[in-house]
């Protein structure tokens, strides 16, 4: 009973000390740094700042479909063995009823392709534009009034 009544005596001081420590490296804020904080820390005010930035990217991406699009393509072909193609003599100027194999083609073969792509008017891209705007407003309007709700000055 003794050594009980001793432990819970230390427990008692260990916690009392811990307490008295911890309260001496508490921070006092005015009530305009708790706002501040409050703002920085939220994770509403947080969702609300990512979703301006996800608005404003998919202006960006909507804007896109204006710019000038390069697109190429190359193919070499190496043909290791052409084809034998019998061919009447008669046709070379050889005897009638003779036949003569003959190959056609090249054994490399390049091609290449180039291709520029303007857009002078396109409805679409100027649609996605307008309501990624509109959805911009929007997410404004939000964030704003996620902000209003914890500002009190």
């Amino acid at each position: 009973m003794r050594r009980a009544s001793t432990a819970l005596r230390i427990i008692m001081v260990l916690l009392l000390v811990t307490l008295l420590a911890a309260q001496g490296s508490a921070q006092i804020m005015t009530l305009e740094q708790c706002v501040d904080s409050a703002l920085a820390n939220d994770r509403r005010v947080r969702m609300a700042s990512l979703d301006e930035e996800i608005a404003n990217l998919r202006i960006a991406e909507a804007k896109a479909g204006l710019i000038p699009k390069v697109r190429g393509a190359a193919e070499f072909r190496h043909y290791t063995d052409l084809p034998y193609q019998l061919m009447p003599s008669s046709f070379f100027g050889g005897p009638v009823g003779e036949y003569r194999a003959v190959q056609f083609g090249t054994t490399q073969n390049i091609n290449a392709n180039l291709q520029a792509q303007m857009p002078l008017y396109d409805p679409q891209v100027w649609g996605g534009i307008q309501m990624a705007r509109e959805g911009d407003r929007m997410v404004g309007l939000q964030s704003e009034r996620t902000r209003k709700r914890w500002s009190w000055r």
